[in-house]
């Protein structure tokens, strides 16, 4: 384990922002001729000016680690930290592995900037790569433009699911979602994700997602989250071809315009969260919404099976705001029950069209028909 410090990092002072940029870029050129490194983020505040771009050579691997959250931080004028996984060579089945954990990033101005990003990285067929693994981190972006996360086009590492661990391996593509996972063919989707114990706080606006899923992505777990002040918690469009997709969503702070919104989502559960719908003046907005937006021609793609139990589902008791708890279309064979709401100026449960053998229990405060 290597301090950042040995390569003439400078700790708390605005000014160091320059030797601290040239300090990555040593530890980029070390990282090449040794392949593997753990590098230590020291207690303090590491302040730095423009991207940090660090390659990840392969066969090789990067690990940063500080000493938790809120002790350790890497904090970005005008740029972000870039990990880029070269594609996995010949050299070995290890492939390139990368792994944050303990710190804080921060990304405190510029324009669209994005406070982590991680590109590259694709497996050779036959073989399989570590990834990324991200755990106990907060990463906040300070510019509203900008994302917290940009996660970008992947492959995940499969049967490897830790509760505590995110484990992706991405291409780039454009998004501006703070977590972005996307999957452009059922061959290279991603399965089992895992996020989980991650922070989310940044104004999203224009119907952007702390967490944007899209295309033939299959099995995401989110846990023990906190996501505060987007326009949507979770946002997921699965892809028609899609082979099998569901959520598992538990254990979640969730504060925002809107909670959750599921499109063609074949089954899930959404339990023991509490999700507080903030709403807008004139507009409809909700905790959890389900829906298939293809059921006219693809009545196949309904959601079924869901367990949306336990929940807290809160809202601004303020003249002008509509938000309802659970708003369900398309939806069928599913259970909603032992939720509490508070506060909601609209449907407890709102049962749209084409909703069918759905049970609610423990009859909520109010329900309606549309």
């Amino acid at each position: 384990m290597i301090p950042l410090t040995f390569f003439g990092a400078v700790e708390g002072s605005a000014a160091a922002e320059m030797d601290n940029a040239r300090a990555l870029a040593s530890l980029s050129a070390y990282l090449a001729e040794h392949k593997y490194l753990h590098v230590y983020i020291p207690e303090g505040k590491w302040f730095t000016a423009g991207d940090a771009t660090i390659t990840i050579p392969s066969p090789g691997g990067l690990t940063i680690s500080g000493g938790g959250q809120g002790v350790s931080s890497l904090c970005f004028n005008t740029g972000g930290l870039i990990l880029t996984a070269a594609d996995q060579g010949d050299g070995g089945n290890t492939g390139n592995g990368i792994t944050l954990s303990d710190l804080d990033l921060l990304c405190t101005a510029g324009t669209g900037a994005d406070a982590l990003t991680i590109a590259g990285g694709r497996a050779i067929a036959g073989r399989t790569t570590p990834g990324a693994v991200v755990r106990h981190l907060n990463i906040r972006s300070y510019d509203p433009t900008g994302g917290l996360i940009h996660w970008f086009r992947g492959i995940v590492c499969t049967k490897n699911i830790n509760p505590r661990f995110f484990n992706v391996t991405v291409d780039p593509i454009n998004g501006k979602h703070c977590l972005h996972l996307y999957g452009a063919a059922p061959t290279f989707a991603p399965i089992d994700v895992v996020i989980a114990q991650c922070n989310f706080y940044a104004t999203a606006g224009d119907g952007r997602a702390h967490v944007m899923v899209e295309g033939a992505v299959e099995g995401v777990h989110v846990t023990d989250c906190t996501s505060i002040g987007s326009d949507l918690t979770l946002k997921w469009i699965a892809a028609s071809d899609a082979k099998y997709p569901w959520l598992s969503f538990t254990n979640n702070h969730c504060a925002g315009t809107n909670g959750l919104d599921i499109d063609r989502v074949a089954d899930g559960n959404v339990r023991n969260n509490e999700i507080f719908v903030l709403g807008l003046p004139g507009q409809e907005s909700y905790g959890l919404r389900l829906r298939n937006s293809q059921h006219a021609a693809r009545p196949d793609l309904d959601p079924s099976d869901w367990d949306i139990s336990g929940n807290l589902f809160g809202g601004r008791d303020e003249a002008g705001l509509v938000h309802h708890g659970v708003l369900a279309e398309q939806l069928t064979d599913s259970y909603i029950c032992r939720n509490r709401f508070r506060g909601l100026r609209g449907a407890d449960v709102l049962l749209g069209p084409d909703t069918r053998q759905v049970t609610v229990e423990w009859k909520p405060r109010r329900s309606a028909s549309a």
